[in-house]
This record gives C-alpha cells, sequence and structure tokens, in this order.
C-alpha cells in the first residue's frame, strides 16, 4: 500500500492544500516551526495513537483540521479492505477528522460508494432495519436472500456479498465512517524521525515502537543460544521460588512481612495478608535496562555525543531495522531534514542510503540542502512555497530524454544548480563571461534599482544573496529551456541573460524563440521574469577586445581595473540596475517590469 495523494484542510500554514506524492519525494522547503507540515500530517493519519495538538492547526484555529491520505492498493490489499468494510473498493482515501473545540477527539472516514438508496449503505443495516430489508426482498427491489436474514450479523454478510459482486451500481461517492483497529493491520507502517529530537526518544524501548520491535527480534534469535537458554531457566526457576505463592518455597522475609501483616489485620478483619509480584520476563528487564554506547576515542554514551553521531546511529538503527523487519506491510519512511549535523560528503552517503531504503518501502523527506535534490527525477520533486500566510505545493514536470542528458552534464558541475528551488528568484546566465561580470555585481551591490520602493531602510545595499537571488549557469543556451520550465512550474521568478549568436544558425533562432516564448508565458501567468539578449553576443555587445583564448581574462582584467570607458561602464550599470530591480521585486513580492 502506497500513499500517492495527501491533502490538508486548515492546518496551520496551510489552509487547503493538496499534492500528489511519488514513491521517492523530496518536499524542498518546511513551514515557520521548522518542521514539514506535510510529514507531520501523514504521520498523524497513520498514528491513531498521537493526538492533534492547538499548534496543528491553522493560525485562526476556528475551524476542523481534516487530513486525507488516497493508498495505492494491490489486488489483495483491495480484495481484504473491501471485505473488512463490506463495500468495493478501487482505492483506499482515509480521512483523519478533528474539531477545532476538541483535538483529542477525532473520527476515521473512508471514501466509499454512494449507490442511492439507504438500504444499500452498510451503516443502515442494523435489528431496527431487519424489516425494511425483509419487505425490500418480497416487493422484488433486493434478492430472495435479503428475506431469509433473521440477524443483523447475517443482514450485513450478505448486503456486503451482494456489493462485493457488483449487483449495484454506484451513483457517487460517500463519507463512511470506520473503526480504524480494523484497517490499522493494512496501513503502511511509519518510521518517522524528526528535525530535532533526543536520541533517547529512538532509542527508547517500548514494545510499540519500531526500536523496540528490532530488539524483540534480536532476542527471539538469542532463544536458540544456549547460554542464553541456561540463563533464562535460572531467572525463572530463581523469581519463583523467591515471589512464588506456595509458602514453602518464598523467601523467608517475605513470608514473614506476610504473617505481620496478617496477624495485625486479624485484629479488626478475619483476612489473610498475602503479596503478588508481577514479575517481569527476562527480556523486558534487560531491554529496559540499556543504553548504546559509542568509541570516537573516547568511549561514552552516544547521548553525550554530538548530534552527527546521535543522526548516525538513528540511521544505522533504521537501516538495520528495514533489513532484517521480515515481510510486512512495506514502510513509510518520513524524515525531517537528513542533512542535519553532516558535512557535505557525508551527506551524499545520507542521500544514497535514502535511495537504498526507498526500495524497502516509501521514503518521504524534507529537506533545506540542495544535494538532496534530485533534478535528475523532477518530477518527484515537490517545492513548498509560503505567501500571505498559505502555504502552496508546486509539483515539476517530466523531463525528455535531451534535458535529462543536459543535466548528467551539469551535475558534473557540482550542485549548485539544485539551489534554485530555495531561492526568491533566479539569473540565468551562459558561461563564464557572464558568471565573472555577476560575481562582480553580487560583490558590488547598487543602490539603483530603478522605481522599486523600498519598504523597509537599510543601513547598506543587499547583494543577490541577501535578496534570495540564485545566479546559475546554465552551460550553455541550449539548456536554458529546461530551467525555466522547471522554475515556471516552481512559481520562482527568472530572469535569462544570453546571446543571440548567428542569425543563419537556424538551431540558435529556434532557440532564443523557445527561451522568448518561456518567458512570456511566465509574465502571462504572473509570474516575474525577464530577458537580456546580447547582439550579436555579449564580448561584441559590450565592445570587449579579446582574443578567442584569453576571453575570460580580459574581462577579469577590465573588472579588476581603477577606471573603465564610458561604454564599458553605461552597459554594466545598466544591467546591474537591471538585475537589482528584479531581485528587489522578488524579494518584496511586487511585480517587475
Amino acid at each position: 500500500m502506497k500513499l500517492t495523494q495527501i491533502q490538508l484542510k486548515n492546518f496551520r500554514g496551510y489552509k487547503d492544500v493538496q499534492t500528489n506524492i511519488d514513491q521517492f519525494t523530496a518536499f524542498v522547503g518546511n513551514n515557520s516551526s521548522g518542521k514539514s507540515t506535510i510529514l507531520v500530517a501523514i504521520q498523524k493519519l497513520l498514528d491513531s495513537k498521537d493526538k492533534l495538538t492547538a499548534d496543528d492547526f491553522y493560525m485562526r484555529r476556528a475551524e476542523s483540521l481534516e487530513i486525507q491520505g488516497t493508498f495505492e492498493l494491490s489486488e489483495e490489499e483491495r480484495t481484504d479492505l473491501s471485505r473488512i468494510l463490506g463495500i468495493p473498493l478501487k482505492e483506499l482515501v482515509l480521512i483523519r477528522r478533528a474539531e477545532a473545540d476538541d483535538p483529542k477527539k477525532f473520527r476515521y472516514y473512508v471514501m466509499a460508494p454512494e449507490y442511492g438508496d439507504k438500504l444499500l449503505d452498510p451503516s443502515y443495516a442494523s435489528s431496527k432495519t431487519l424489516k425494511d430489508y425483509k419487505t425490500a426482498a418480497k416487493e422484488g427491489k433486493l434478492p430472495e436472500e435479503f428475506a431469509a436474514v433473521t440477524k443483523v450479523g447475517e443482514l450485513k454478510e450478505v448486503l456486503a456479498a451482494y456489493l462485493l459482486e457488483g449487483k449495484a451500481e454506484p451513483t457517487g461517492q460517500k463519507r463512511m465512517e470506520v473503526k480504524i483497529k480494523d484497517i490499522a493491520p493494512l496501513l503502511p507502517e511509519v518510521l518517522y524521525v524528526p528535525a530535532f529530537e533526543s536520541i533517547d526518544n529512538h532509542t527508547e524501548y517500548k514494545k510499540t515502537n519500531f526500536f523496540g520491535r528490532m530488539l524483540q527480534n534480536v532476542f527471539r534469535n538469542l532463544e536458540e543460544e544456549p547460554d542464553y537458554k541456561k540463563f533464562r531457566m535460572q531467572y525463572e526457576n530463581l523469581t519463583k521460588r523467591i515471589f512464588g505463592h506456595e509458602a514453602n518455597n518464598r523467601a523467608r522475609p517475605l513470608v514473614e512481612f506476610e504473617n505481620s501483616l496478617t496477624s495485625y489485620i486479624n485484629e479488626i478483619l478475619p483476612t489473610e495478608v498475602s503479596l503478588n509480584f508481577n514479575v517481569p520476563l527476562v527480556e523486558d528487564v534487560i531491554l529496559k535496562n540499556f543504553s548504546i554506547y559509542l568509541d570516537d576515542g573516547v568511549k561514552t554514551p552516544v547521548s553525550a555525543k554530538g548530534h552527527g553521531a546521535q543522526r548516525a546511529i538513528v540511521w544505522a538503527l533504521l537501516r538495520y531495522y528495514l533489513d532484517n523487519s521480515g515481510s510486512g506491510n512495506e514502510p513509510m519512511f518520513l524524515v525531517e531534514e537528513p542533512e542535519l549535523y553532516l558535512h557535505p560528503q557525508a551527506q551524499r552517503v545520507m542521500l544514497k542510503t535514502i535511495k537504498e531504503l526507498s526500495t524497502k518501502g516509501q521514503v518521504i523527506y524534507s529537506t533545506h540542502s540542495p544535494i538532496f535534490v534530485d533534478l535528475e527525477h523532477p518530477s518527484s520533486i515537490r517545492v513548498i512555497r509560503k505567501a500571505d500566510g498559505n502555504g502552496s505545493i508546486y509539483q515539476l514536470p517530466d523531463v525528455s530524454d535531451d534535458d535529462k542528458q543536459q543535466l548528467r552534464y551539469l551535475k558534473w558541475m557540482g550542485d549548485a544548480h539544485n539551489e534554485i528551488f530555495f531561492a526568491k528568484s533566479v539569473v540565468l546566465y551562459e558561461g563564464a563571461t557572464e558568471k565573472l561580470l555577476l560575481t562582480h555585481m553580487n560583490k558590488n551591490p547598487t543602490t539603483d534599482v530603478g522605481n522599486v520602493q523600498l519598504q523597509r531602510r537599510i543601513s547598506r545595499p543587499l547583494n543577490f544573496d541577501e535578496l534570495g537571488c540564485q545566479l546559475i549557469s546554465t552551460g550553455g543556451k541550449f539548456s536554458m529551456p529546461f530551467f525555466t520550465k522547471l522554475l515556471s512550474h516552481a512559481r520562482i521568478p527568472f530572469y535569462v541573460i544570453f546571446d543571440n549568436d548567428s542569425s543563419s544558425n537556424t538551431g540558435h533562432v529556434d532557440m532564443n524563440t523557445h527561451i522568448k516564448r518561456n518567458v512570456d508565458k511566465a509574465k502571462k501567468a504572473g509570474l516575474n521574469s525577464g530577458l537580456t539578449i546580447h547582439y550579436p553576443f555579449l564580448e561584441k555587445d559590450w565592445k570587449i577586445a579579446y582574443t578567442n583564448d584569453q576571453k575570460v581574462e580580459t574581462v577579469y582584467s577590465l573588472l579588476s581595473a581603477d577606471n573603465w570607458d564610458s561604454y564599458f561602464s553605461e552597459k554594466y550599470e545598466t544591467l546591474s540596475s537591471r538585475l537589482y530591480n528584479f531581485a528587489w521585486c522578488c524579494y518584496l513580492n511586487v511585480r517587475f517590469s
């Protein structure tokens, strides 16, 4: 069973939002509380013991909170669920609803087929309505077997068989209340790792948590070990001899204590006192009294180590659990910010681990690290953006084989391209010359930002980084349509700088038209976007004299000089002003033109 869609209503920061979910999904971005509201919602949907709190609600807290998950079912799961619920299902749409006035009280519903007839509603079948079914059968509205039922249990079985055999055609869908315990065994097991949590919360032994079940599996394997068998037998014999109810077997201090209490109480009531001990099982005694130590030169409990080491042991435990959990329901693995406390190289190892985990169960995580954004599978990425207190989720499109080939080439150049999804705006440029110019502009921000009215006083100009504007080299013009498509889907403003190049080259002409069209589409969709085209290319347009093998060195020398000629200076200031105008507009969320 895999979650394919999650919908939130009235969650804090998400008035009403819905998104599809792939098996391997990265939610890029978190809400203001530092937690991914989506991951919290999934965990609360599947864990009926986890109460909802006021902090989970939308800020007004005046409306009922609702989480709705849609699950894809295998044929076996579909059959089992349909039999449990007594209705035919193609997929499971599970709803958890809590009222704003008392979030601790909640109900579960599933979306069930509606037949337009109350007699075909399983919730209507009861001892009080038996006669209605008998009457309908006599009138020929229902099959004869309904006339023969005498008990409500039998009635529900007959009705379920009738519906599951497809003898009635649904007219729509409706909510049907269910007891979560009836379907819980079929739901995915949730393994949830929050962003900020003590290692003790993960390694605390409970029979119901994943770590407790993991240790129980270890002890089941121990049962065949001779030394453990001997120890367990001695423990059980000793506890029976000391704490057993037979007087001749019990420890003398206990017997004397019981006899004394009995003699005292007999002065008031004729009764006998005995002490009953619930002696714990040997595995409970051991499992509840343990700690994990790490030796990295100094052996100490893991809780005394740094957060990086604590995070690493959590991952090690989860890996072990998933590799040794047997053949039950596929788990759903939810993790907040897997990059926390890890240096970049370790983050890449962690990403590899996550991809391996995704072959064993569904993996969903939130991240602020570009390393964890898998651009080779952009359709699995969800970008969360907030505006006016409400969250929106944007799904990226599928990409063509040509796009993927360009992307593989770019990935060899590093992970910087993945940073676009964390930016307030993005400037796309072609190559090394533009990079030198834009880097210089970033180090020397301008106060001339066109007609933008600054909404706050600043003590100094803000550069592109401080304005949340990402400068990205696409490695050439022919990769730009791919990036503009991704940014448009993610609703991230973008500005494009490229060379017009030869007007006689059909490939360049077509690509220029393609890029311009994407910019125009973004503008019509209300997304800030812009472009600067150099004719025929930047060096010619800016009248920079250079040789082919020394182009970069020439531009660097010009930028490093104390005095610029007036033409170069005018071109530089014009582009700088326009780009900062664009970045400021996106930063202030106002219209750029």
